[in-house]
């Protein structure tokens, strides 16, 4: 069932991948390991999302990954290990002045497209556990490396919507040359999209990856083009990215300020409504519902 059929009003989402804090793309990047040797962690980028995100009051779907539920006295493979340890941004974004969801990345970053169902359910089911005993109410999914498979674990877990890949690179029947033009159209302006019912739960493409390499300076420009092209079509705008990024790029920092401060702008002028993935899952499920139940009348 379409968004548009359920009377969605346009939305903006932004969800971040927090992973193991030793692993990521920033971390074979020369300048992020200076960084770091100076001093300056993921630890420190998560701050400087969470204070962006406060200052615009904008709610993110922060996706863990489940090990980092863990302490830091706990011990993997019996070795203490910093990098497995996390609780303390969790806390950090659970304690937020704007309220944040957390979501799940997996437990231990392992793609699922690889992974039999077993591992992918021990994946899952363990961070669910860990998530429970802290509290936290966990209804979206973030798959490592966007790399889709066993969508029925999630279900089967109680997950109720996960991050999709752009739909412009999912079309089966698209010729190779068709998906290279929409690759440069991304290029000037990030499609709006549209969430999707799949094997009993909802999926919610994403617009754009705010950290792409590819003409870097462009970000900023890119997202608000497809924000407007999201409040005009009534559809959803989702960006992603990890804190890590802001450690490989420190560019990305400004232009993500600049682009939620034109988010924040028209969330507040009515154009538009700002939701983390799972309270768009309760959103969906409602209108689904009301949609249902007057079709039987």
């Amino acid at each position: 069932m379409a968004a548009l059929e359920l009377g969605m009003k346009p939305t903006f989402i932004i969800s971040l991948d927090m992973e193991r804090l030793s692993e990521g793309s920033a971390f074979s990047c020369q300048r992020a390991r200076q960084m770091m040797t100076n001093g300056v962690e993921p630890r420190d980028n998560a701050d400087v999302l969470l204070g962006l995100l406060e200052r615009y009051n904008i709610s993110a779907t922060w996706a863990v990954v489940g090990c980092l539920f863990l302490n830091q006295h706990c011990s993997v493979d019996n070795q203490s290990n910093y990098s497995y340890c996390g609780m303390d941004i969790v806390e950090r974004v659970m304690s937020s002045r704007t309220k944040h969801e957390i979501g799940l990345h997996s437990f231990s970053h392992i793609s699922f497209s690889v992974c039999s169902r077993e591992v992918a359910n021990e994946e899952v089911g363990e961070s669910m556990r860990l998530a429970r005993e802290l509290g936290i109410n966990v209804e979206s999914f973030v798959f490592p490396y966007n790399s889709i498979g066993h969508v029925d674990v999630l279900r089967e877990n109680g997950i109720r919507i996960y991050r999709g890949r752009n739909l412009r690179w999912q079309d089966p029947n698209a010729s190779y040359l068709s998906l290279k033009l929409k690759g440069a159209a991304d290029l000037v302006v990030a499609p709006p999209t549209e969430p999707v019912w799949r094997e009993g739960i909802w999926e919610i493409p994403s617009s754009m990856f705010f950290c792409d390499t590819r003409m870097l300076f462009t970000l900023g420009h890119r997202a608000r083009l497809g924000l407007e092209r999201a409040i005009r079509s009534r559809k959803v705008f989702h960006i992603f990215l990890h804190p890590h990024d802001l450690l490989a790029q420190p560019s990305v920092e400004k232009m993500l300020d600049g682009f939620l401060k034109v988010v924040a702008r028209k969330r507040d002028a009515g154009e538009l409504q700002v939701m983390t993935m799972g309270e768009l899952a309760s959103h969906l499920n409602k209108r689904a519902d009301r949609v249902g139940n007057a079709g039987q009348h």
